[in-house]
């Protein structure tokens, strides 16, 4: 499928994306590792993905100022040039999310109505804090991505490290409505895949779950951290494609772009 942003969207398929035995338990020990790296970010990446597919709730209700527009359209230019990468944020475009967010823009609607227009599939552009973390441990996200269904969310993030390490994260869960304009995130699967063209479906949901399924699981059970689970969403414009939310804990602005409708065969 075609993103808006100009990328192909690629989500699994079981029959190309399955593990046997063997990847799936020598996977276990790296994948723990990076799990566990990887989780101090994972709560406070996926919140705000909010905005998309509900016709009532996805209409925007109130016009932008010349300066809101021209923040959206400088963040969208330059995903158009080197697509939806956190590593090539620049300071206009850490300037245009600050405008973005002063605005308040919510589309006019409640946190409920949001999370209601959030169906489709997300990206992660402008994440300061996951990028100051990754980078001293040689760890590369990209793609950042979540699908939202129906208040359903999933996450497949490619990463690639050091020795030639790479392959997917994947975490499933749910979003709801937490206080005014407060998302709360709660993930309670997780799983890994080797590297490839697209992640594969939750082998625990499948009941396919082999021994090293179960430990990765565990492990991302174990690090998720419910007290960093509630993030506010400040801009969330649909027709822009655009949505930001905050990591509390740092201050941090995170904004991710819309970038396709909901696969006809994800699964959570």
């Amino acid at each position: 499928q075609q993103g808006t942003a100009g990328a192909a969207v690629r989500m699994p398929k079981a029959a190309a994306t399955r593990v046997g035995r063997s990847g799936v338990v020598r996977w276990g020990g790296v994948a723990g590792v990076v799990t566990a790296v990887f989780n101090a970010t994972e709560a406070s990446t996926a919140a705000g993905y909010t905005s998309s597919s509900s016709a009532a709730a996805a209409k925007s209700y109130s016009p932008h100022s010349a300066e809101v527009d021209a923040a959206i359209a400088l963040c969208n230019k330059r995903i158009e040039l080197v697509g939806v990468d956190l590593y090539k944020v620049t300071q206009e475009v850490t300037d245009a999310v600050t405008v973005m967010v002063k605005s308040g823009h919510m589309g006019g609607g409640s946190i409920e109505d949001v999370i209601t227009a959030s169906d489709g599939v997300w990206e992660l552009f402008h994440a300061p804090h996951m990028k100051s973390m990754s980078m001293p441990f040689g760890v590369n996200f990209k793609p950042v991505r979540y699908v939202l269904s129906g208040g359903q969310l999933r996450s497949d993030v490619h990463f690639s490290g050091p020795a030639g390490a790479s392959g997917w994260l994947c975490s499933a869960g749910v979003a709801r409505a937490s206080g005014d304009n407060v998302v709360e995130i709660v993930f309670d699967s997780f799983w890994v895949a080797e590297n490839g063209g697209a992640p594969r479906d939750n082998p625990v949901a499948k009941d396919v779950a082999q021994a090293g399924d179960r430990i990765v699981n565990s492990v991302g059970r174990m690090f998720f951290l419910s007290s960093f689970s509630q993030f506010p969403v400040l801009f969330f414009d649909r027709d822009a494609g655009i949505c930001v939310f905050q990591f509390t804990p740092l201050n941090s602005y995170i904004a991710a772009k819309l970038v396709g409708p909901v696969p006809a065969d994800v699964s959570f």
